[in-house]
Formats: structure tokens, sequence, C-alpha cells
């Protein structure tokens, strides 16, 4: 009895993880569906202000992550976009607390 419910559990769960799991399609980088990134800025100090930019905005995860990539396929530093991640969530955090404490806030 005990194993037959035992193996009801690890059929269910196995059921589950086939049905959803494995039919998730692969990300795309940025840049590989033909899509280019010439239209991003160059030089390393422009991404990071536009990267800047784009955390303040909500829904652009395909925009940050178009930006890091033309970072890094232009050969910058990926040390430097550590930093600017710490600046992102710095700011994200500020903004998050003054907005639960009902204070503006200006970043």
């Amino acid at each position: 009895m005990r194993r037959t419910v035992t193996r009801r559990y690890l059929h269910g769960a196995m059921a589950v993880y086939l049905a959803r799991y494995p039919n998730v399609p692969p990300a795309l980088l940025p840049g590989e569906s033909g899509e280019r990134l010439d239209d991003l800025p160059a030089e390393a100090e422009e991404i990071r202000a536009a990267l800047l930019d784009t955390f303040d905005r909500q829904q652009q995860i395909g925009a940050a992550a178009r930006l890091v990539a033309r970072h890094l396929m232009l050969g910058h530093s990926p040390d430097t976009l550590n930093s600017y991640k710490g600046s992102g969530l710095a700011k994200l955090t500020l903004l998050s607390v003054a907005s639960a404490a009902g204070l503006a806030v200006s970043c």
C-alpha cells in the first residue's frame, strides 16, 4: 500500500515536470534573432547612462539585456557592469523604501 502511494506521487510529479519544463522554448540571446544592436550607444559611459535609465522603467528586461550584450560585444570590461548593477539596485531599493513610507524621492 505504502509503495503504491509513493509511486503515485512520483508519477504525478514526473507528469507535471514533463508537461511544463521541457516544453519551454530556449531564450535567444540579444542580437541572435536578427535584431541589430548597432542602434545602441558604443561608449561605456553612454551604455551606463542608458542602462541606469532602463532600470528606472518597468518591463524593460529586454532593453537592459540588449545594452548588456552591446557592452560585452564591444569588449568593455564586465567588471564595470557589476558596479552599474549595484547602483541600479541601490536606486531601486531607495525608491521602494521611500514608496512604502509614502515619501516622494527623486534620484
